[in-house]
């Protein structure tokens, strides 16, 4: 039997008691299977928990029951998701950039350049109130305990049809019990009242943010259901 689970959905503990409510779905792209919610639990943190597919019990009227307690969720990992900025050792060196007045009794200081606060560029490192000058663009990279190559998609996640043209919004994602996504559920309108039901062989792309269609809207039936 098919299970939706809708963004914004009601979550709750194998106790009955309140956990939090669903703010992202975990996605794989290339398999097209639900790995993981994401539910926001506490109303004091507001930390985002990781949950997946088995420790779901089922989905009923809307909401999510998990096969664990609610005090355990807690547990769970927190979601890590962000981009930082990591310089390669060619990225940096000490080159001919004195900069006048510095606060060593106003002598020039050769080779740094100030910097608006310290560890600037960097994540998780204390860096002087200086830095050495950049010759190059430092690496962006993305850490994540998602499941590699997986997708996030949250509330307002654009669907589009192949000529770019919006659809509507991601609402609900129907999968079967084997975790494979059958058909999602977007939403249109000024008010987001209309429901339209996009079957997966639709579907070309899944990216962060956004789900491009393999057929134009005018060819794809956008009725709403």
């Amino acid at each position: 039997m098919d299970q939706q689970i809708a963004l914004g959905s009601a979550v709750v503990g194998s106790d009955g008691r309140p956990v939090g409510k669903v703010t992202r779905v975990v996605l794989s792209p290339d398999d097209r299977e639900l790995l993981e919610i994401i539910v926001r639990a506490g109303h004091l943190l507001h930390a985002d928990r990781i949950v997946e597919m088995f420790q779901i019990e089922r989905v009923e009227d809307g909401v999510v029951h998990l096969a664990l307690r609610a005090d355990e969720v807690s547990r769970l990992p927190r979601l890590i998701y962000h981009e930082y900025v990591v310089p390669a050792p060619r990225e940096s060196r000490t080159g001919p950039y004195p900069i006048s007045g510095s606060v060593a009794g106003g002598l020039t200081t050769p080779g740094v350049w100030g910097s608006n606060y310290s560890g600037e560029g960097f994540h998780t490192v204390n860096r002087s109130f200086f830095e050495s000058a950049p010759i190059d663009s430092a690496a962006v990279e993305l850490r994540s305990n998602l499941p590699a190559d997986s997708v996030a998609l949250g509330r307002g996640a654009d669907i589009l049809d192949r000529d770019g043209h919006a659809v509507g919004v991601l609402h609900e994602v129907v999968y079967d019990e084997h975790g494979d996504i059958v058909r999602i559920i977007a939403v249109a309108g000024i008010f987001r009242h209309d429901r339209i039901e996009i079957p997966v062989d639709a579907i070309e792309a899944i990216t962060d943010g956004r789900i491009t269609l393999r057929v134009a809207a005018a060819e794809f039936d956008l009725a709403p259901v």
